[in-house]
């Protein structure tokens, strides 16, 4: 009996042995998440077998949040991945307008232009569109790697840049 429990632990051993997982996190920006916590990018290697590693790599999907007061956007500048979502958070008491440069149309933006507000394209221009009210948000997802300078289109001395990566 002692024999084939040694064995059984003996065995438990050698399969948890074969299996190793690394987790390494990196910070890439210096904006927060919706929870507060600076945005990382974090990458899993895992290996499953001897000699065979698998990493997977996030293409996008996190969020920053860049707020709005009268002074302007903080932070004016993020560097985020393809396909990361940028949230505008209007935390003054006058309404303000994230929009693509440049001031009037809002072209700058791939496919961006205030004349497309109100259609079936909204949703696909880099423009909130309306004012954003205190404490109202709007966010966009960006698909497009370049650097995207955006203003507030209720006063345009106010302005910013995000910066996609491929």
């Amino acid at each position: 009996m002692k024999i084939a429990i040694a064995f059984v632990l003996l065995a438990a051993l050698l399969v948890a042995g074969c299996t190793q997982q690394t987790t390494t996190t990196a910070q890439t920006t210096t904006p927060t998440t919706t929870e507060g916590q600076p945005a990382t990018v974090e990458t899993t290697t895992e290996t499953t077998t001897p000699g065979t590693t698998q990493t997977t790599e996030p293409i996008g999907g996190q969020e920053v949040i860049v707020e709005i007061a009268s002074t302007g956007f903080n932070p004016q500048t993020v560097t985020i991945n393809k396909g990361d979502t940028v949230t505008w958070v209007n935390l003054d008491t006058a309404p303000h307008w994230p929009a693509s440069a440049m001031h009037p149309t809002h072209k700058i933006y791939p496919g961006s232009d205030i004349q497309k507000c109100g259609t079936a394209e909204e949703p696909n221009i880099f423009d909130a569109c309306r004012e954003l009210g205190p404490e109202e948000t709007y966010s966009f997802t960006f698909n497009q790697v370049g650097e995207w300078n955006y203003h507030d289109h209720k006063n345009p001395s106010l302005f910013g840049k995000v910066i996609v990566q491929g």
